[in-house]
């Protein structure tokens, strides 16, 4: 199965698209897990929102991403990007990676023949909440949650992704960067493939 790995970083918990400072996908493909994670494309842009607002708790751990669009760090590892340039951003990427189901218009505008698969930790509850109508319609009604995946029934709710790396033998922090997270839940879902 190829499907696409989805981490975001938002300003609160408030599931709107311009709470989203930053979003990563990465394209895995089950049949080809010899792939190192890190050679697997991706498309990793930090949006430049005109106003910010948010809870503390998520502010400071994304400041990083405050310091880029603000100036005050230089030497952006991902592409900035304006909210609305996230639709084409994303069609650009995923016809590249699937041809044969996203296709362009002849005004620009992208969309999926045939829906594809989301995958990431909560992306169901959470990631995919946020993401501006425009781009959810790329993306099917099913969705894999590695917290799902390997749920161990013993615990009072799903294990988190910090400690579903532990299960998997990844000793490793979860960053909150983006595409590192995107990266990590690939990791732990092909321990069951």
């Amino acid at each position: 199965m190829k499907y696409v790995s989805l981490d975001i970083e938002t300003t609160c918990l408030d599931p709107k698209p311009s709470n989203i400072l930053g979003l990563s996908m990465v394209v895995e493909d089950s049949d080809h897990p010899e792939v190192a994670v890190e050679d697997l494309p991706h498309l990793t842009v930090i949006i430049d929102q005109p106003v910010i607002t948010g809870q503390a708790y998520a502010l400071g751990l994304n400041g990083w991403i405050l310091d880029f669009i603000s100036g005050r760090s230089k030497n952006c590892p991902y592409k900035i990007i304006k909210p609305s340039e996230l639709h084409y951003e994303v069609g650009c990427f995923l016809r590249a990676q699937f041809p044969d189901r996203v296709f362009k218009t002849e005004t620009n505008v992208y969309y999926a023949k045939k829906r594809l698969t989301l995958a990431g930790k909560n992306v169901a509850s959470f990631d995919y909440q946020f993401l501006p109508d425009d781009v959810k319609l790329f993306f099917a009604h099913r969705m894999i949650d590695p917290g799902s995946v390997m749920i161990n029934w013993n615990l009072a709710v799903p294990p988190s992704l910090g400690e579903l790396l532990k299960v998997v033998g990844i000793d490793k922090e979860v960053s909150h960067d983006m595409l590192d997270d995107a990266r990590d839940v690939i990791r732990v879902l092909r321990a069951t493939y």
